[in-house]
């Protein structure tokens, strides 16, 4: 388990201090309301409009709405402003600009439709089953006994 989460703090490495506490914030809201396959991209030096992207999905258009008024009020209490906030009236797909942070979620079909995962297959990034396990661990070491 602790590799997993070396790998997490390695791409997260060099990092502005408030990309990396957004980063951290959206990930546990997200993972508390129980989105799917949450993956993370560093995007840094690849040519893109952000340093990091974070991607998962819901099951429905209502918890794709849950996911993202969750996730948009723990970023603000912790101080993190939206510069933009896209598809939020028909969550399939909601698109959330941090400026080096981009937050994607999305209704799963409409997921695996548009395929952002696969935009940057060199990207460092953590995915899916590795992220899940990198959360359970942070679990495990938070509940006490």
């Amino acid at each position: 388990m602790k590799q997993i989460e070396d790998r997490l703090e390695k791409l997260l490495k060099n990092s502005d201090p408030d990309d990396r506490d957004a980063i951290n914030v959206a990930i546990n809201t997200l993972d508390e309301k129980q989105a799917l396959e949450i993956s993370l991209f560093d995007l840094r030096g690849k040519g893109a409009y952000a340093d990091y992207f974070i991607v998962c999905h819901g099951r429905s258009d209502r918890q794709v709405r849950a996911l993202f008024e969750s996730v948009f009020e723990q970023l603000k209490k912790s101080g993190h402003r939206a510069f933009g906030v896209e598809g939020e009236g028909l969550c399939h797909w909601v698109l959330m600009d941090y400026g080096n942070l981009i937050i994607n979620i999305f209704y799963e079909p409409t997921r695996r439709f548009y395929n952002l995962d696969g935009l940057w297959p060199d990207a460092e990034s953590i995915r899916g089953e590795e992220m899940a396990e990198i959360l359970a661990g942070r679990k495990t070491v938070e509940e006490p006994e």
